[in-house]
């Protein structure tokens, strides 16, 4: 098994499920895709990783792919479910030992620091993301000169191909020239 393998095996007994409840869950119509994961040498393909990410949110998608991080995106609270009405419930009880039912507002100061991690957080994807698009922009223009090359190379074939064929129609046109030519002393010795 992969690496990626063994992080989703590790997702699946987190979550307490098996392979086949495991594909559902991640709206697979079968366990072959999370099967070959788990008993070859196959890794997960980005739409795989998304499936899952999407179906749990929590699970950190570069972990997922990398193994860089942790498991799980919220170390201090955990949402448990979201109502009709989007509002996030979080249940702080569970998870921080340090949580006491008995103070107010005991996790706005965690919820603080975490949309300050997320904010960092988001702000290094986007610096990642202007970095990744200005080589993108380096490929692209690599590939336009590229494409261009291969262009300069189709018309020099079309023009040796040309060529060959001009060739090709001169040496026919004598062959039938010397045909002909055959002929006519044929015609002449036995005349």
């Amino acid at each position: 098994m992969t690496e990626a393998g063994k992080r989703i095996e590790q997702v699946i007994k987190h979550f307490g499920l098996n392979k086949n409840s495991f594909s559902k869950e991640i709206g697979m119509s079968n366990n072959v895709t999370i099967g070959r994961i788990l008993n070859e040498e196959r890794n997960p393909s980005n739409e795989t990783l998304l499936k899952i990410t999407n179906r749990y949110p929590q699970i950190d998608y570069d972990w997922l792919k990398s193994g860089i991080g942790n498991m799980l995106k919220y170390k201090t609270m955990e949402i448990i479910k979201l109502n009709e009405y989007s509002e996030v419930h979080f249940d702080f009880k569970s998870i921080d030992p340090l949580y006491d039912e008995n103070i107010d507002n005991s996790g706005l100061e965690i919820l603080r620091s975490e949309i300050e991690r997320l904010k960092i957080f988001i702000e290094k994807q986007g610096a990642v993301i202007v970095q990744q698009s200005e080589t993108l922009k380096d490929q692209s223009e690599v590939i336009k000169k590229q494409n261009n090359t291969i262009d300069v190379h189709k018309a020099t074939i079309n023009e040796q191909q040309a060529t060959i064929n001009r060739q090709i129609e001169a040496i026919y046109k004598q062959g039938r020239a010397i045909t002909d030519l055959a002929k006519k002393k044929d015609t002449a010795e036995t005349a």
